[in-house]
């Protein structure tokens, strides 16, 4: 997985199909003495344009939720981005190949798989 953040915060995710797929990979934890199932997340370094370590890792997660909007939810903190995508985005991802959606103040997000076209 590729990471590329622009300076106006834009953000593109690539992708192959075999690490799409990945995300549907399951664990167990043992957070507090319970153990709980949870998807494996994919991470990689963010990389400005030029391709320069931008200092931040993102991490892009499959997680259950139920979402009016496109199935992508973004959080920020300040070493990493955590990326979680529903079972929406994923399908959309798989069919389309390019797939993105607006967090914070309206910066962009778009995931990309393998050297596919957008249909």
């Amino acid at each position: 997985m590729k990471g590329i953040i622009f300076p106006d915060s834009d953000i593109d995710i690539h992708l192959t199909e075999d690490e799409l797929i990945h995300l549907y990979m399951i664990e167990v934890v043992k957070k507090a003495g319970k153990r709980k199932v949870q998807h494996i997340p994919i991470e990689a370094r963010l990389q400005d344009s030029g391709g320069a370590d931008f200092g931040k890792q993102v991490y892009v997660q499959f997680d259950h939720f139920e979402d009016m909007g496109d199935g992508i939810r973004v959080s920020l903190c300040t070493t990493k981005y955590t990326v979680r995508l529903n079972s929406h985005a994923q399908e959309l991802l798989f069919v389309r190949g390019q797939f993105g959606s607006r967090y914070g103040s309206g910066e962009k997000i778009t995931f990309y798989v393998s050297d596919r076209r957008p249909r």
